[in-house]
């Protein structure tokens, strides 16, 4: 079954890849968020367990976004693997928080490879800030709720990306984002309407 799924993976890697050729021949587009990673389009690729593997990343760092490998629920041996295949491409790393601190270490190895951004998904990401600040990695906090929202907020966050589950209260959490973020029109003044794919 394992090999079914190793198999099923490379072909979505293939499908991924394969846009980004087209992709690096675009303009730039200029946002807050290619300004804050130094980016040339708005595209951070998800750093999901076993699919957000480092080829993938560094061909979406290569095309002009930033490629995030999936640290996932902690396999050592497949998180180094992966720093090895994204080569010097510049990426960065993303973990599920409540796993991490199963296994500290994990985040430490990481920052070794001097990741431009960590990303922490599902859980209170005080106990790792300082560390990721410390490499000088960018802090990229996923939320699911208005709790999170703010954790991310007291934290310092360098960048805050609300997910689907935050669509169920998703009002408070937009507006939230939006005066926070300072989402407004430079040009009209109106509030943004900040959408759930946003990173503020």
């Amino acid at each position: 079954m394992f090999k079914h799924i190793t198999e099923s993976l490379k072909w979505i890697q293939v499908a991924i890849l394969q846009p980004l050729i087209f992709l690096s021949a675009m303009p730039p587009l200029q946002t807050r968020l290619t300004q804050a990673l130094g980016l040339q389009h708005p595209i951070l690729s998800a750093p999901m367990a076993f699919a957000g593997g480092g080829r993938l990343a560094a061909a979406v760092s290569r095309a002009g976004g930033l490629g995030l490998i999936g640290g996932g629920y902690g396999d050592d041996g497949w998180l180094q693997e992966q720093f090895k295949c994204a080569g010097d491409a510049t990426i960065g790393v993303g973990f599920i928080t409540w796993s991490l601190r199963k296994s500290p270490h994990l985040l430490s190895d990481a920052l070794k490879h001097r990741p431009r951004a960590v990303m922490l998904s599902f859980g209170d990401p005080r106990p790792f800030t300082d560390e990721i600040k410390a490499a000088r990695a960018l802090l990229i906090c996923q939320c699911q709720d208005m709790a999170h929202v703010m954790d991310a907020v007291e934290v310092g966050a360098d960048i805050v990306v609300a997910t689907m589950p935050c669509l169920w209260g998703y009002a408070h959490v937009g507006q939230t984002l939006a005066k926070r973020g300072n989402e407004f029109g430079s040009v009209t003044g109106r509030p943004r309407r900040t959408g759930w794919l946003d990173a503020a």
